[in-house]
């Protein structure tokens, strides 16, 4: 019976954290370069611009990206 009712609260604190996590802020890497001769080539701008059309369509409870 104590392992039943263990279980059950480390089942109950786990949904409690994976509900609370929703809230946060979407962040994506990219390895891209910086600097150098491809600099100017770099695929950052293009993500940057992404990042904006998609906030800008993003509704009021949608995560930032």
């Amino acid at each position: 019976m104590e392992k039943i009712l263990l279980g059950a609260a480390v089942l109950t604190a786990g949904l409690l954290q994976a509900g609370h996590a929703g809230a946060a802020d979407l962040k994506i890497g990219l390895a891209v370069a910086m600097t150098g001769a491809y600099a100017p080539y770099s695929e950052a701008e293009g993500a940057r611009c992404m990042a904006d059309r998609l906030n800008k369509a993003a509704g009021a409870n949608d995560p930032k990206v």
